[in-house]
């Protein structure tokens, strides 16, 4: 039986057949935790919990599912208000113990559910959830910080190898043990981002106990995140604007196109099926104006035996300091474009790599479904911004690049086109 996939209805012997990706680079390098300080807690208890979760988010919400999954939250227009994790927890007695005896009185197996969600967005969204809970039998909490903390885990270990359609049912539950069972799952949106673990607010990931592993930064975490092109909370997915496809929330498993009604699905399930999606959040290295344009997508390495990564790119990579980068939204647009038609807008990052929502067509050579591709070579592509007043404040180049998960992806959507008789 295949553990719980990006597309649970993919065979195991298709999936076989797929390229793999191994979880990290192939080294020695020691595991790393990273506490994301950024994300927060929503607490769902109570005998209607799935019921309740399964009308609000795009996945499908599965009473047996013991292991986390990626899912979103969106409005009835079909934007997206916030990305998530959703944990069961009722497997859990680390974390059943914790609950008030009044919430436990019909039994430690009654569903409960954690939501993940963007710190700075957790009081909206809780209050986003309450008001469609009416009479069902639910309790909802916003848990306060730092009372229980999401950890990132990544290490490389040769055997661990997976697809974004397929993981070995051994790795969909990592943390089983015989006396309990912790919450986590294994972060499937893109080939390397480990897996993430809910833990009480004074406890670490067992692995930081072993020899040679280190507590990483926050930043750490963010930019290994931003170069595989995952776009995480609401600085980089703006709430009630972004659309899920767009997104990559898709791509990265968040969206069951086989289940049924939830907020936000018409024009969801109408977009996958009749529709092509020409704009996408990608990783984008920023160069200064007049500079060459990287030639190849910068890439987080480990230090083997170290304990530390570092970001590589082009050789000249260093002599391309960028003394500012866009504020969010910004317009990206062709050089030499007089009107300054928009081909993009930049989202977020750190130092001179962050992410920006591109059309495909025109910042990438990627042949997009009935469509002709506009890119060529020699296109460069800028942002710039003005003071309050007007004026001229920052000028910035900017290079896309899609992940080669994405391009694997984008030529599936293809492939599907092609057999529907979409393409010629």
């Amino acid at each position: 039986m295949l553990g719980r996939t990006p597309s649970r209805f993919i065979c195991h012997q298709c999936a076989k057949g797929r390229r793999r990706y191994s979880d990290l680079p192939s080294s020695t390098s020691p595991p790393k935790a990273a506490k994301l300080t950024n994300r927060r807690l929503i607490s769902v208890q109570g005998q209607d919990a799935a019921h309740f979760l399964q009308g609000l988010t795009t996945n499908n919400i599965r009473p047996e599912q013991t292991s986390g999954f990626y899912s979103a939250f969106l409005t009835a227009q079909g934007r997206v208000l916030n990305d998530v994790f959703i944990y069961p927890t009722s497997h859990s007695r680390a974390y059943t113990n914790t609950l008030p005896s009044s919430v436990t009185s019909t039994g430690s197996s009654e569903p409960g559910y954690l939501i993940e969600v963007d710190s700075s967005e957790a009081q909206s969204l809780f209050t986003h959830i309450k008001r469609y809970r009416l009479r069902a039998k639910v309790l909802l909490k916003l848990l306060d910080e730092g009372q229980w903390n999401t950890w990132s885990i990544w290490n490389n270990p040769p055997h661990e190898h997976w697809t974004t359609h397929y993981i070995p049912e051994q790795l969909t539950n990592p943390h089983k043990t015989e006396d309990t069972i912790k919450i986590g799952c294994i972060d499937a949106r893109a080939p390397g981002m480990g897996q993430r673990v809910i833990l009480p607010g004074d406890s670490q990931p067992d692995i930081l106990s072993q020899e040679g592993s280190k507590e990483a930064s926050l930043e750490e975490y963010i930019i290994r995140r931003i170069l595989k092109g995952v776009a995480e909370g609401q600085r980089e997915i703006p709430r009630e604007t972004s659309l899920p496809q767009e997104s990559n929330i898709d791509f990265m498993g968040g969206i069951d196109f086989r289940k049924g009604c939830y907020v936000g699905q018409e024009l969801t399930i109408r977009t996958h099926h009749t529709g092509v999606v020409r704009k996408r959040i990608l990783p984008v290295e920023l160069y200064p104006d007049g500079a060459s344009p990287p030639l190849k997508q910068m890439e987080y390495h480990e230090v083997e035996n170290k304990g530390v990564g570092i970001v590589t790119g082009d050789e000249g990579g260093k002599k391309k300091k960028v003394d500012q980068p866009p504020p969010p939204g910004t317009t990206i647009f062709r050089v030499g474009d007089d009107k300054k038609r928009s081909t993009g807008k930049w989202l977020d990052g750190i130092g001179r790599i962050g992410l920006a929502l591109c059309r495909l067509e025109i910042m990438t050579d990627t042949k997009l479904p009935a469509g002709r591709l506009l890119w060529t070579p020699e296109m460069e592509f800028m942002a710039e911004w003005v003071t309050e007043n007007g004026k001229l404040d920052g000028r910035v180049n900017v290079k896309a690049f899609v992940p080669g998960w994405m391009k694997e992806r984008l030529g599936q959507g293809r492939e599907r086109e092609r057999e529907k008789g979409g393409l010629v």
